[in-house]
């Protein structure tokens, strides 16, 4: 039977759920509704491999979505002064070594654990053994020249920079063509059933009865939070970070990274579009205020400033994300902070967990209850792995001395592992969204792992492992060497996507 369903916010996490529903549960009839007097706020311009992959589901047309967004590839981020000032290091979001079976050729490898412990242990760089690593260092991308001059048919493109506004104006306007309908209108109140299902949505422009809500209100949690009153777990401790403030720059330089710099309170990023870079710091209001944090901003860049944005939020999560027939996507059910462009994977996940656990048809506790447990690991992993970027060496101000030595900014589970870590184990077997490789470029990058023990555990377990994993290097490096030489740089890139549109 057909279900009226409504996506109660626009913005980029609202049409991708939107798109999402339409495509998975086509039956049914799918409205959105916007406040045209609340445009989507500015938030990060960048997406993770996980959104990658939702817009190939989504059958999206890349190229047309680069040119109509203005967006610029990215590998992964560099981390500037984050484990001491004058250091730093890469992470690339997708640390695979380039299409090397190791397990085939060297079984005495027997998970992925063996081969990364012994990088670490012999003080080897990862960028060394991960490809798109090396091209993050020298501007290259992961595509080459064919015969059929397609751009898109060796290596597949993970991550993007883009501008945040034109990607929700994209895929309004696509969600439009494909059926779903908007409703341009502000939202008042709801109205529930016996059950407590909102069963009509009271806009300024009339009534509408529904049978499913999603609410990516972001922030406001119109649903979630005015409605159902949602208990909220706050993640301030872990993140104390959680003021914004914005600016952008004209004649970006074309890196295929984002530039994660080490500020005296926060961190500041950098990102490269094709017509401006998006710049912010994120800092601790308990530290400085705005005007400190902007005149720190301007003597690190050297320049004038002119915020676009400028923001406080509370870093957390709900408890629930799905109440009866409402479901929180995006920034509705939480946020922790932009670091690693985790927040439009969280999207990407939420829509994941929906086809495995929700139907339009029916609704159970047990999927609702299933769906949020799920959600909660999801988030908690990537607290965890945003946190540990936290945990270098760096005391020079309070700000980095409270992170280094305040027990309450790092959870059980992270503490778990800075143990094993410190007694030479690798371990990070249980993540849900961050993978070994992942932990392992950051712990090596704030060197977090004792290598000493390490080796000694390494030899303990098989002794011929550090010769086999030499013999494996000089292999990969030459991959890599070689991928390298034939590798497109981003301005060739950005000349052949740009002139032909």
């Amino acid at each position: 039977m057909k279900k009226q369903i409504y996506i109660l916010g626009g913005g980029s996490a609202g049409w991708l759920t939107a798109l999402f529903v339409k495509k998975v549960w086509s039956i049914n009839d799918v409205f959105v509704i916007e406040d045209p007097d609340t445009p989507p706020i500015i938030a990060g311009e960048a997406g993770s491999a996980s959104l990658n992959n939702l817009y190939n589901y989504l059958d999206i047309d890349v190229t047309d979505w680069i040119t109509s967004v203005n967006a610029m590839p990215k590998l992964g981020g560099r981390f500037v002064d984050w484990s001491e000032k004058g250091k730093d290091f890469v992470h690339g979001l997708i640390p695979a070594w380039y299409n090397l079976n190791y397990k085939a050729e060297y079984p005495e490898f027997g998970e992925a654990n063996d081969f990364l412990s012994a990088t670490l242990a012999l003080d080897i760089s990862t960028e060394n053994i991960f490809y798109n690593s090396r091209l993050c260092r020298e501007n290259k991308l992961p595509l080459t020249p064919s015969n059929d001059n397609s751009m898109f048919n060796v290596l597949t493109l993970p991550m993007w920079h883009f501008d945040s506004r034109a990607n929700a104006d994209y895929l309004k306007t696509l969600g439009i063509s494909r059926g779903i309908n908007l409703i341009e209108a502000k939202f008042l109140s709801a109205n529930l059933d016996l059950r407590g299902n909102v069963d009509e949505l009271i806009l300024d422009i009339g009534s509408y009865n529904c049978d499913w809500v999603f609410d990516c209100s972001g922030f406001a949690r119109l649903l979630l939070g005015k409605v159902y009153n949602t208990s909220f777990l706050d993640y301030s401790n872990y993140f104390p970070a959680c003021a914004v403030l914005g600016w952008w720059t004209d004649n970006p330089e074309l890196k295929n990274h984002t530039v994660m710099s080490a500020m005296d309170y926060g961190w500041s990023w950098n990102i490269n579009l094709k017509h401006r870079q998006g710049n912010g710091y994120i800092y601790d209001p308990s530290c400085i205020n705005v005007d400190q944090a902007l005149q720190e901003a301007e003597q690190k860049y050297k320049q004038k400033i002119e915020p676009v944005a400028n923001l406080k939020f509370t870093p957390g999560i709900l408890a629930k994300s799905w109440v009866n027939n409402v479901i929180g996507v995006g920034l509705s059910t939480g946020f922790l902070e932009p670091l690693e462009s985790n927040g439009l994977a969280a999207v990407a996940e939420q829509l994941k967990l929906l086809s495995n656990h929700w139907s339009p048809g029916s609704t159970s506790y047990i999927a609702e209850q299933a769906y949020n447990k799920k959600y909660i690991a999801v988030m908690e992993d990537i607290s965890d792995f945003l946190s540990l970027h936290y945990r270098g060496q760096r005391e020079d101000t309070e700000f980095w001395k409270d992170h280094k030595y305040n027990k309450d900014r790092v959870s059980d589970r992270l503490n778990d592992k800075l143990n094993l870590w410190s007694n030479g184990i690798l371990g990070v077997d249980d993540t849900e969204i961050y993978g070994i490789e992942n932990y392992a470029v950051v712990i090596q990058g704030l060197n977090l792992i004792n290598k000493d023990k390490l080796y000694n555990n390494l030899l303990l377990k098989r002794e011929n492992i550090i010769n086999s994993y030499k013999q494996h290097y000089k292999n990969i490096t030459k991959e890599i060497d070689h991928i390298a030489k034939i590798c497109y740089t981003i301005e060739e890139w950005k000349n052949k996507i740009y002139e032909k549109n």
